[in-house]
């Protein structure tokens, strides 16, 4: 009985502690450290926005049918909002360019989505697919594009070893600081994906007919429930590049990934 007691005692006062330390925060207000907000960028692998902001960000991969894009970028014209496209760079011709500019001028953004969808599974892939995707892209521009994000083909980062660390600092070392996955895919009909989106949605598309009629329900949708579709540099809070500047040229013979900075290593979520 006296154990009991005594332990009643011991668990009161640590509530009383507990309670004391709590008001004393309470009272120091804006004086104590200011709460850290969720961004989405606190990892290398980028899957959703911030939870406390309605902006979500519409995508589309591949982009092989440029039929499908051409209507998508009509949908954000008439809808008056923005997406980010990520083709293939193999999708790419400068006979096209007037397209993609045009997407461009309504303010949607394109990103990489490599060049020959292929999974970056040997670390000397990994500059080729990035940096040939930035030269066939200033090709069809007429001009230097800088791109922003990168998404890896099927979402995969691993090597043959089943490790991510490296692929993911050649990345970083293409000039990416993050690449860029989802987290709403299901694209079967509008109403379920909309059933699917929160704040900070990261929407993955595909140029089919299928994610077109997808797109055309779920827009109206977003925009009614309050959700601002944006591109992904708009859902981070940057600005969205712009064109301009003398257009790239990859040479595999003389090009170097620069000098690694162990202080830039990315974390590898299965280390």
């Amino acid at each position: 009985m006296r154990i009991l007691k005594r332990a009643v005692t011991l668990l009161l006062a640590a509530l009383m502690l507990a309670g004391a330390l709590s008001g004393a925060a309470a009272e120091a207000g804006t004086d104590g450290p200011a709460e850290r907000r969720e961004t989405g960028l606190e990892q290398f692998i980028v899957l959703h926005g911030s939870p406390d902001s309605p902006r979500v960000a519409l995508t589309m991969d591949d982009c092989t049918d440029r039929e499908i894009v051409w209507k998508a970028a009509e949908l954000c014209r008439k809808h008056g909002i923005t997406m980010t496209f990520f083709p293939n760079g193999v999708n790419l011709h400068p006979k096209e360019g007037k397209g993609w500019r045009e997407i461009l001028e309504a303010g949607c953004e394109i990103g990489s989505h490599g060049e020959d969808h292929m999974a970056l599974k040997y670390q000397d892939r990994v500059a080729p697919e990035l940096m040939v995707f930035q030269q066939h892209l200033d090709e069809t521009l007429g001009e230097h594009y800088p791109v922003r994000w990168f998404r890896p083909p099927y979402g995969a980062l691993e090597d043959e070893q089943g490790s991510m660390t490296m692929i993911m600092y050649r990345i970083r070392q293409c000039g990416y600081d993050h690449a860029l996955l989802w987290n709403v895919s299901y694209m079967l009909d509008a109403r379920g994906a909309f059933e699917q989106a929160r704040n900070g949605s990261i929407f993955l598309f595909h140029a089919t007919e299928g994610d077109l009629k997808c797109l055309e329900g779920l827009i109206p949708l977003l925009l009614e429930a309050g959700f601002q579709p944006v591109t992904v540099s708009e859902l981070f809070g940057f600005e969205s590049p712009r064109p301009g500047g003398e257009k790239y040229v990859y040479d595999r013979k003389t090009f170097r990934y620069p000098r690694p900075d162990p202080g830039k290593w990315p974390q590898d979520p299965d280390s």
